[in-house]
């Protein structure tokens, strides 16, 4: 590493991502600026176009060492496909990297991002891939033409970062790649952050007198989170708990799947849709309950997020994160999937037991620290360097 030169990182919906996978991009980010002299970014943007961001600070207080350039596709113009990864593959040329850290949402987004850095620059570079999500269920969720190609050349990839234990023998077989090909480092929380946010003032304070809150935060997606079965599973609860509500902070494709959802149960006083909150700290700090209802996960910041804020979580047992998250129930409750009569006694039980509560509060505090950005950002420091200087 005393030569330091050029990485690439390519990535995709840098501009349009806003969560917990941005966080660690950002902290990564911080990391390859430090260790090496250039960092370039190229980004693949499908979601937004290049008029969404006028008037935005494209370099987003990015060190001065680190350029990003992005590349827009228009999911209803094919041509505008050739045209940005084409346009990628000649800029990724004109570099000179040792190496190339690929971010992509999904395997089979990094696997193409493998073969177009291979194609610029040739097969003696090294590739890292950051897989934050459940890789698995992405790829079954594609075609076969691209989960045949996207496996190949996933292969050919160095090595694997996954968010979880338990994520290395699911991809390790899916794959077929030996175990020793990935490394699990967890996602982790801002805990001196977290401290001062979530003491901020609420506007809907009207929300919170005299009622018990339910709270989930996720991007409302149900083919991932099974928002439907957790407002069905709510709707039972509040049979036994009238001074009950359900809060949802987050926004997304299936917003009006689940706003006619709780229409068509009547029970629109008591579940409520918050959008997208660049606080969700302050309202996590304030419920009684923190629900993570999913068919699946890579590990799932946002357990970790409301345990920081004091608040008992409820999970689904989904591979993969949840349970490992949680110690296998021992940080808090699990039930499985798609379950609504597991889910509503859970929340019953939840709710009705102050020692519970209290009990896994206390444990919740715990576990936190086990996810601090300073353990994160040495173990990605020791990685980057680890691989690199593998020859």
């Amino acid at each position: 590493m005393e030569n330091r030169k050029e990485v690439v990182l390519l990535l995709d919906h840098w501009y349009a991502d806003q969560g917990g996978r941005k966080k660690i991009l950002i902290l990564i980010i911080d990391v390859l600026s430090n260790l090496f002299d250039e960092v370039h970014i190229f980004n693949i943007e499908t979601r937004i176009q290049s008029e969404d961001l006028k008037g935005r600070n494209l370099q987003e207080n990015l060190r001065g060492n680190v350029s990003i350039e992005t590349f827009f596709i228009n999911k209803k113009i094919p041509a505008s496909f050739f045209r940005a990864f084409f346009s990628l593959f000649r800029c990724v040329k004109k570099t000179n990297p040792v190496a190339a850290v690929l971010g992509g949402a999904g395997p089979h987004t990094n696997a193409l991002f493998a073969l177009i850095f291979r194609l610029a620059c040739g097969k003696g570079k090294k590739t890292i891939a950051i897989e934050q999500a459940n890789s698995k269920i992405i790829l079954e969720h594609q075609n076969a033409i691209i989960r045949f190609f996207t496996i190949r050349l996933f292969r050919k990839i160095d090595r694997v970062v996954v968010v979880s234990r338990e994520m290395i023998s699911g991809l390790s077989s899916f794959f077929h790649m030996p175990p020793e090909k990935f490394e699990f480092i967890y996602n982790f929380i801002d805990l001196e952050k977290i401290g001062e946010l979530k003491n901020e003032e609420i506007e809907e304070k009207e929300f919170y007198s005299g009622k018990r809150v339910i709270m989930t935060a996720c991007r409302i997606d149900i083919h991932q989170k099974d928002i439907v079965g957790l407002i069905r599973a709510f709707e039972v609860v509040l049979r036994k708990i009238t001074n009950v509500i359900l809060i949802i902070i987050g926004d997304g494709p299936d917003r009006e799947i689940v706003e006619r959802e709780i229409v068509s149960r009547g029970i629109q006083d008591s579940v409520f849709l918050f959008g997208y909150q660049q606080n969700p700290y302050k309202y996590m700090s304030r419920s009684d309950v923190f629900v993570l209802s999913s068919f699946y996960e890579g590990f799932s910041l946002a357990l970790v997020e409301a345990m920081a804020c004091g608040c008992p979580v409820i999970s689904s047992d989904c591979d993969f994160g949840p349970r490992e998250v949680l110690e296998y129930g021992k940080d808090g409750l699990l039930v499985p999937v798609g379950d609504i009569l597991a889910m509503s006694d859970a929340l019953f039980k939840m709710l009705s037991n102050k020692k519970m509560r209290d009990d896994y509060i206390t444990r919740g505090y715990a576990r936190v620290k086990y996810f601090s950005k300073e353990k994160t950002l040495e173990e990605y420091k020791n990685l980057f360097r680890k691989v690199l200087a593998d020859k």
